[in-house]
């Protein structure tokens, strides 16, 4: 991915966890710990829980879209952070497209620095995570199942065969081993790399990529459903994650899945009626 590319993605997702656009120059974004990001993040998974549904009064369906996108957002800037802070972003963004000349004039482009400073954040932030982690590891529900139609990772959670804190990265788990919609749509020569980057940077808040493409024209409705059928082939079904977890067993998987499409038919049913 390039700079530029990485930049926008890191506001993107920054700004959702946030609640706000935000700017990667913005002194009070460089400033931000990742200890402050997880309050804020905490704070808002509150509100966006698809639990508080009944009490405000909204659409689980909307805050279940809602609450994902927050999470993984929240996966994609912490472990970006793990890696590199937000300044190194905003010196490789500028070193891609601001030319440096040399004593005889020469144009070339600098490579970024500061490996080691970066390598050293790595470290603090770790430390500072773990304990906090292992304290959310088993937030088991104990309430009653909810009122409406569950996703798989929903529903394992809801029937308290994973805790909360499993829940969240399966979350996570499938938003990173998802083939992403721009990427194939270059792969099959759809779209340009420049092309992705103008729909992302267009794209309103909470708008799937698919159907930005589509509302600014890069993008026929066939080809979105060509990319989407392509896309849903090459996921990785999300019963492996609590396999891998060690929630339930391989041979466990086809019993969970009958469960819960058993539950969805009966709420439907309710709602009918």
């Amino acid at each position: 991915m390039s700079s530029a590319a990485e930049k926008f993605e890191l506001e993107k997702n920054l700004s959702l966890v946030l609640g706000k656009p935000v700017n990667l120059h913005n002194p009070e974004v460089l400033k931000l710990t990742p200890d402050e990001l997880k309050k804020i993040y905490h704070k808002r998974a509150k509100e966006l829980h698809p639990d508080n549904a009944a009490r405000t009064g909204k659409d689980p369906v909307y805050l279940t879209t809602k609450f994902k996108s927050l999470s993984e957002s929240y996966s994609y800037v912490l472990d970006f952070w793990k890696e590199r802070n937000f300044s190194s972003v905003i010196r490789n963004s500028a070193a891609a497209q601001a030319p440096v000349y040399t004593r005889n004039r020469t144009r070339t482009h600098e490579s970024p620095a500061g490996k080691s400073q970066n390598t050293k954040q790595q470290k603090v932030h770790t430390r500072q995570k773990d304990p906090q982690e292992n304290s959310f590891e088993k937030r088991f529900y104990n309430g009653p199942m909810p009122c409406f139609q569950l996703r798989f990772a929903q529903f394992m959670y809801y029937s308290k065969k994973a805790d909360w804190h499993t829940f969240i990265k399966s979350l996570s788990w499938q938003w990173k081993v998802r083939p992403r919609l721009g990427e194939l749509a270059v792969k099959q020569g759809l779209l340009q790399n420049e092309d992705v980057l103008i729909i992302l940077k267009n794209k309103m808040p909470d708008e799937l990529f698919g159907k930005a493409a589509l509302r600014l024209g890069f993008l026929q409705q066939k080809d979105l459903s060509i990319l989407l059928g392509r896309q849903h082939l090459m996921n990785k079904p999300i019963g492996q994650f609590f396999v891998e977890q060690g929630c339930i067993a391989h041979h466990e998987i086809d019993h969970y899945i009958s469960q819960m499409r058993k539950y969805n038919l009966h709420i439907r049913t309710r709602k009918k009626n």
